[in-house]
């Protein structure tokens, strides 16, 4: 399984309504990829935040920022946030 579809499995249950579940999930998925904050990927942005600060600011943009956080929490339970390395 891909990182992106692995990313969509733990937003998808954050999400509410009953239109393109999956579609969505998968959108945010592809934002946090694009910005390189998912496993494997080279985090852009402000370096001076750490990559669970990026990814909330992304997903605040589509949640709510307690629902960012915990999506976030649960990507780096699972280990799919990038890792920095200095």
């Amino acid at each position: 399984m891909d990182v992106i579809a692995e990313a969509a499995d733990v937003i998808e249950p954050y999400l509410h309504g009953k239109f393109r579940i999956r579609d969505r999930a998968e959108g945010s998925a592809r934002d946090l990829h694009t910005y390189g904050l998912l496993r494997g990927g080279v985090p852009t942005g402000d370096a001076k935040l750490s990559v669970q600060e990026r990814a909330v600011n992304i997903l605040q943009c589509r949640q709510s920022q307690p629902v960012a956080e915990r999506i976030v929490a649960d990507l780096e339970a699972a280990g799919l946030l990038a890792e920095v390395t200095s």
